[in-house]
Order: C-alpha cells, then sequence, then structure tokens
C-alpha cells in the first residue's frame, strides 16, 4: 500500500486470478497501480502511466491471454480479473 485516504487505498503489486479448473492462483505479469475503495465492494481502479496516449488505448482480445487494454505497442495491461481469460 503506497497511500490511504479513508477507506480508499493506492497499491501497488501483482494481481492474482484464482483458475478454477486448475484450483490454483495465477500471477500476471505486469505491476500494477490499482486505486481501491474498500468501503464498496467491487470498486477497482487500475491506473495507467501517464506516459502512455489514451486516445491510442482500446480493448482487443488477445488468443491464449484474453482481453485487454492495450495501444498496441509497448502498453498492455490484461483485464481479466475473474478468470484465467474471458
Amino acid at each position: 500500500m503506497t497511500a490511504t485516504d479513508g477507506v480508499v487505498c493506492r497499491i501497488k503489486g501483482f494481481a492474482y486470478i484464482y483458475d478454477q479448473q486448475l484450483g490454483t492462483y495465477t500471477k500476471r505479469p505486469e505491476r500494477r497501480t490499482t486505486i481501491a475503495d474498500l468501503g464498496e465492494s467491487g470498486y477497482i481502479v487500475n491506473i495507467i502511466d501517464s506516459s502512455v496516449d489514451l486516445d491510442e488505448v482500446s480493448y482487443k482480445y488477445i488468443g491464449e491471454v484474453g482481453l485487454v487494454v492495450t495501444n498496441g505497442r509497448d502498453f498492455v495491461l490484461n483485464i481479466n480479473e475473474f478468470g484465467p481469460k474471458s
């Protein structure tokens, strides 16, 4: 945790997703900065680095990865939070 404001926390680290078929957790490869509201379940915001041009970012489905947010070059954020892939 890098900062707090009441029940809102800024967290830096890795996402771990539970794979029901394998019965194990899978660590996502990218490090994330996330803001979570502990008073509201399910409210999570992933922070995109300021160097990424938001006009170039879109959703894309990548074969074995699943749904990602990407600029098509150097920024890719796997957003399959509720399973290994959607």
